[in-house]
């Protein structure tokens, strides 16, 4: 059983931001296409996740210590990133303002990029390979 208005229209279809009866607003358009850019971009970059929490732990520790490598990597990801973050962002939004977390934000994502960008490959057989292609152009520098 549908519980519809005068218009026939069902109650909770009806759009809560309207410029006029039955049209959207500008406002209520923008807000659903953003809404839905940021679902697509945080779906796309959560599968570099897998990336850190996974593949640099596990190649650069021993075989057998690859589960405690991982787990404390996702250890210390969850407390800061699940505890300590949202509390002192909260603290800096208190006293510098709302902005004040999106800034920190923004700096941990620019400290993060510089990380990677420094890190060194570490993965022995990757290691061979390089060596091993940059021998063989060494026999061989016209091909």
């Amino acid at each position: 059983m549908q519980i519809l208005d005068q218009e026939g229209m069902p109650f909770w279809r009806r759009p809560v931001v309207a410029g006029g009866r039955g049209r959207r607003s500008r406002l209520q358009r923008f807000s659903e296409l953003r809404i839905r850019s940021c679902v697509l971009v945080g779906a796309s970059v959560g599968g570099a996740m897998s990336l850190f929490m996974g593949i640099v732990p596990s190649e650069t520790v021993p075989a057998r210590m690859v589960a405690t490598a991982v787990a404390l990597v996702i250890g210390v990801a969850e407390i800061i990133g699940g505890v300590t973050g949202p509390t002192l962002a909260g603290m800096a939004a208190d006293h510098w303002g709302l902005r004040a977390p999106m800034w920190i934000t923004a700096g941990c994502l620019v400290v993060a990029i510089a990380a990677a960008s420094a890190m060194q490959e570490t993965a022995p057989r990757a290691l061979a390979r390089r060596r091993a292609g940059a021998a063989q152009r060494a026999l061989n520098p016209s091909g």
